[in-house]
């Protein structure tokens, strides 16, 4: 029996939450046969690309996805998100502020978006923006943790600290986060507190190599 577009986009979900990342391009590509103008299986399956390391098809499908519909504010993010992993960090930035104009609240957008204004050194727009993560999201440990690499390369070493220890009080098991702290309370002269943070590394992540 011939399937519905419905029940092959049924079929499609599934096997994307399973993680079948061949089976959902091979899905997706059937369903473009016939709707060959869907946004959400074009942005589908350029995950599954992305996934499978075809970068540069997966770049080209997320930006179908966006020319089928402009307002798409997930295909903007995880485009710029392969745009980071690629190091086209300008274009990223701008894909990120795209889907935080559409949709204001994508907390994981303003993280992504201070990560690559970290990169491009841009520290105080990098601050701002963890710190709209944080606002939208207090418990976001992993926002805490960027920013404290922000503020440490900005030099405000005491402010790192803190954010830091925020990310460790939210994630008791965030090694990185103990190694990060150790390396902010060298700069700060802290050395017994340095030893203990990267002790407490070592005993959350034995192999730890930095640490």
């Amino acid at each position: 029996m011939k399937l519905s577009i419905k029940q092959k986009i049924q079929q499609l979900d599934i096997a994307l939450r399973e993680s079948k990342f061949e089976e959902v391009e091979l899905l997706s590509k059937d369903i473009l046969k016939n709707q060959p103008t869907h946004p959400g299986v074009t942005h589908t399956l350029a995950i599954a690309q992305q996934k499978m390391g075809k970068l540069n098809e997966a770049e080209t499908s997320y930006k179908k996805a966006i020319d089928l519909k402009p307002d798409y504010a997930d295909a903007h993010y995880n485009l710029g998100f392969l745009l980071r992993v690629i190091n086209k960090l300008d274009e990223a930035e701008e894909r990120f502020k795209k889907a935080i104009e559409i949709k204001p609240d994508l907390v994981q957008a303003y993280n992504a978006l201070g990560g690559v204004q970290q990169k491009l050194g841009k520290l105080n727009e990098s601050e701002i923006s963890y710190k709209k993560a944080i606002e939208l999201k207090p418990d976001y440990a992993d926002a805490y943790m960027n920013l404290g690499i922000t503020l440490y390369k900005n030099y405000k070493f005491n402010e790192a600290e803190a954010s830091y220890k925020k990310a460790i009080e939210l994630k008791p098991d965030y090694a990185e986060a103990y190694i990060n702290l150790g390396i902010n309370h060298h700069k700060l002269r802290k050395f017994h507190e340095a030893e203990i943070s990267y002790k407490k590394a070592i005993e959350l992540k034995p192999d730890y190599a930095d640490a």
